[in-house]
Formats: C-alpha cells, structure tokens, sequence
C-alpha cells in the first residue's frame, strides 16, 4: 500500500517549486488528476522581488521556470493558496506532503522556516537534486528522492515573456537518479526500464546523500 493510498487525496498536499521542466509539471500533474488530488501549491521564494531584474539574466525570485509551473497550475485547474497549505497542515489535515524541492537551496532563504512547516505532517517525500540538511532535522517521517540537474535532462523552461526554450541533456552524473515523469512512473507502482539509461560520464560520483552524487 502507499502513502497515497493509506491517507486517500485529501491528505495529500503537493508543494512545487519552479525549478522543474514543463515536460515533468504536465506529468505530475496528469498522476494527481488520476489520484482526485487538488492541493497543490506553488512555493515561490522571494515572492516580493519576483519582477526584479538585473539586467542580464537572473530575475527576481531566481527559478528557471516559474512562469511554466504558473501556467501549468492553471491549466491543472490548480490555484492553492499557500495560506491553505498552512492551515491544512496546522489542523492535521494534510498527513503526507510531496515536495518537488529546489535543485539550488541557495536562492530559497526561507527553506528553513517552510520544512519547518512542512514538517507538520506526518510524512514527507522530498524531490531535490541536492540533498537538503534542513530536511534532515524535521521530526516526521522523511524521504529524500535524488532527482537529476538540469545539465542530466532533457526539456523545455517558458521564459517570464512566456516563451517556451528547449534544451538537450547535456551529461549524466548520476546514473540512477530520477527526473520527474520516472518518480511519478514509480509512484504508480510502474517499472522503469534501466537498460537503457545514459552512463555517467568519466564514471559515478559518490557521496552520502545519495550514494553516487558528488561535487559537481
């Protein structure tokens, strides 16, 4: 039985930020239609510089994808509030929390305070291509989920003039980490094909976190 299962869609909430590829939020998003899932909620960091620019490249809250996921939301028919989000998990509402968590912790500075809050629930799936510390020191039950960066994949980022851009792997790190569509694909108790998965350049990388990743 899974998490999904034992608790039922109600209890479920999903927290997405806007580090992933269109190709992976439309994924997500048809298993949570086929769960009956609607609590979804955009973690959005540094919401008040959000149309802040500097001039070159980087824009105010610093995602690679933000207008994707926001337009992705609407077409899902999802428009949480993250005010919703905290009273369902200051009530008990929400038992299980899936987070598509930030590849770059760096420009999230309250990551602390929200898995602090996320930490409310009773279980939590943590998606990060970075292992995440703050994650470890929450008191519920905890999975992290090694996901791939964005050089390991293929897809597509709508840029904030909502143009969409297209981009090819560039190398694999890590053989066995997982991109969205393949976490969902397991999520459904679907096999993944791992015969054909692209091999580690110069060899894997190991650390702790997830037994292959190292410094990239």
């Amino acid at each position: 039985m899974t998490l999904f299962q034992k608790y039922g869609a109600d209890a479920l909430a999903v927290v997405v930020t806007g580090q992933y590829t269109n190709e992976e939020y439309t994924s997500l998003f048809e298993l949570l239609n086929e769960l009956k899932a609607k609590n979804v909620y955009h973690w959005q960091n540094n919401p008040e510089k959000v149309n802040e620019f500097d001039g070159l490249l980087l824009r105010g809250d610093k995602n690679p994808n933000t207008a994707g996921l926001m337009a992705a939301m609407k077409s899902g028919g999802y428009s949480g509030k993250w005010e919703e989000l905290q009273g369902g998990l200051n009530s008990g509402k929400f038992k299980v929390v899936l987070v598509l968590g930030p590849e770059n912790p760096a420009v999230y500075p309250d990551l602390k305070e929200k898995a602090q809050l996320l930490g409310k629930a009773e279980a939590i799936i943590w998606c990060s291509a970075a292992h995440t510390s703050e994650v470890d020191a929450i008191g519920a039950e905890t999975w992290q989920i090694p996901m791939k960066t964005y050089i390991e994949k293929e897809g597509s980022f709508t840029n904030h003039a909502g143009k969409v851009q297209s981009f090819k792997i560039g190398t694999t790190v890590v053989e066995n980490a997982l991109n969205v569509q393949e976490t969902v694909e397991l999520f459904v108790g679907r096999e993944i094909d791992w015969s054909h998965r692209p091999l580690a350049f110069g060899g894997g990388k190991k650390n702790r976190f997830t037994g292959l990743r190292g410094n990239l």
